[in-house]
């Protein structure tokens, strides 16, 4: 997929991805960028890259495994001409990465055993902060990093009811 129009639009999108017997996967890549309203008054320009996969793999009927991945880097414009205590023309930028592992173990009688690991990073940076404080634009630095680990297990208790914990 390809757009482009004015003030600098310039969006690509490419997706590829296959369904078989034993794995099934998808691979996304974006950029996607644009100058704003190219106005000398405000900078609302943008540009974002992304990429993407996800895959399944269901060697047996019992057990399956889920992979995502993903990756996003961005630019943003900021600040505004003429309004009081406004920060100057400047840029922020955000990157971004994820992982998910799952593995789900499926019996016949409908009881479930899942393992999931989660894991996403996250920078912010902005390349002009105004401290206030101190009076000077310094860059101002954002990291959050998270891990998550959950376990679940479904057992059948008969026809209507089931038993849920994790």
């Amino acid at each position: 997929k390809v757009t482009s129009g004015s003030e600098g639009v310039a969006d690509v999108a490419a997706h590829l991805g296959k369904a078989g017997e034993s794995l099934d996967y998808r691979f996304t890549f974006a950029h996607r960028e644009d100058r704003g309203y190219g106005s000398s008054v405000m900078n609302d320009g943008k540009f974002t890259n992304q990429a993407n996969l996800r895959a399944n793999f269901h060697p047996v009927g019992a057990d399956s495994f889920d992979v995502q991945l993903g990756f996003s880097d961005s630019t943003r414009g900021l600040g505004l001409v003429g309004r009081p205590n406004d920060e100057p023309f400047r840029n922020t930028k955000t990157g971004s990465t994820f992982q998910q592992l799952t593995w789900l173990h499926s019996q016949q009688n409908g009881d479930e055993f899942k393992l999931n690991y989660y894991h996403i990073n996250r920078n912010f940076v902005d390349d002009g902060y105004n401290s206030l404080n101190a009076g000077a634009i310094i860059p101002a630095q954002t990291v959050a990093d998270r891990h998550d680990l959950e376990l679940q297990q479904i057992v059948q208790l008969g026809k209507s009811n089931r038993l849920v914990w994790g």
